[in-house]
């Protein structure tokens, strides 16, 4: 699958506005500035889901989750020095001993991977703070 250019996508998108106003929906608002710009640059690759089979606590189980967060999971794991399932379970098994439960854990997933994420930006900024 090819990467869509920034003003492909961008065409497309006024497409779609100017369809939902001659059908009668609220018109969505227009893509200005970077962000139109920083998600068309982006592979679509990264947006799409995959499941990867694991145990966790003894149970075979799937979890799907988008390409861009498998990479930031596989990224933990080799830091930490163990596989994914190993990291995986271990997170999950810190939610239950925290919580009792965990309602919606690929949602877990995902916002551990965005505070990584953060937490690396972070010491980033501190070793080499802008001028």
């Amino acid at each position: 699958m090819s990467p869509i250019g920034i003003n492909e996508n961008c065409s497309r998108a006024n497409k779609a506005w100017a369809t939902c106003a001659r059908i009668g929906a609220a018109p969505r608002r227009k893509p200005e500035g970077d962000m139109c710009k920083l998600l068309a640059r982006q592979d679509p690759r990264c947006f799409t889901q995959t499941s990867r089979s694991l145990r966790i606590s003894g149970q075979s189980t799937s979890i799907r989750l988008e390409t861009a967060f498998w990479e930031i999971l596989d990224a933990m794991a080799a830091g930490e020095g163990m596989s994914v399932s190993r990291l995986v379970a271990s997170l999950y098994e810190e939610a239950v001993d925290l919580h009792g439960e965990v309602a919606n854990f690929a949602s877990l997933l995902r916002t551990v991977c965005l505070i990584y994420q953060g937490e690396r930006a972070e010491m980033a900024i501190r070793r080499h703070p802008p001028a």
